[in-house]
């Protein structure tokens, strides 16, 4: 398993495609991409919807473990209109979704994240550090990233472009993002694209 720190993720992995590589990119479709629907209070600050285990009710995925919380914008503190997923609802939870891939080929996954400073995670989770596990299913690899502390998020305050690259294995690779930190405050997640690499 590999891990990113918060400086290296900073320092190394906030990353923007160039005209030439984004000339030559093939991308992978993936459905609901910013998390759009279902639809959540776009004003609310504390406004978010807590989808179960084995749920579809976020169109293009599935809630493979525990459960998560989607965030409307005001709450994820979007500024693009994008809506946001909470990897931890009540519980370590972990979305996916399946995308065509050729077995073999490597895919860089793009994705923004930011620590979850909802007002309950800066009171009951102080210290606790904020993860994103990225992989596909059934790989022997995947890539942990360190976030932050909901009592000090650092570089994580605001929205961070990350990116991981993982070679699928299968035709249909199930694309996996989780969190295994105890509680009810995980990283927020939102505006995933994968490119072939």
């Amino acid at each position: 398993m590999r891990v990113l720190t918060r400086a290296a993720v900073v320092a190394a992995s906030v990353v923007a495609l160039t005209a030439t590589e984004a000339s030559a990119a093939v991308y992978t479709p993936v459905t609901n991409p910013s998390f759009l629907q279902p639809y959540v209070d776009p004003v609310g600050a504390d406004a978010f919807l807590r989808i179960n285990l084995d749920s579809n009710a976020i169109p293009g995925w599935r809630v493979f473990k525990g459960n998560v919380d989607v965030y409307g914008r005001a709450a994820a503190k979007t500024t693009n209109g994008s809506q946001a997923v909470d990897l931890n609802g009540d519980t370590p939870g972990g979305i996916e979704q399946a995308i065509p891939t050729d077995p073999g080929a490597d895919f860089r996954v793009f994705f923004r994240v930011r620590v979850n400073d909802h007002p309950f995670c800066v009171a009951n989770a102080k210290g606790v550090l904020q993860q994103v596990r990225v992989g596909f299913a059934g790989a022997f690899v995947r890539t942990t990233i360190d976030v932050a502390a909901a009592d000090d998020p650092g570089p994580f305050r605001n929205w961070a472009q990350v990116n991981v690259t993982l070679t699928a294995l299968e035709p249909i690779s199930r694309l996996q993002f989780s969190s295994d930190v105890p509680g009810a405050c995980g990283a927020l997640i939102t505006d995933i694209r994968v490119v072939q690499a």
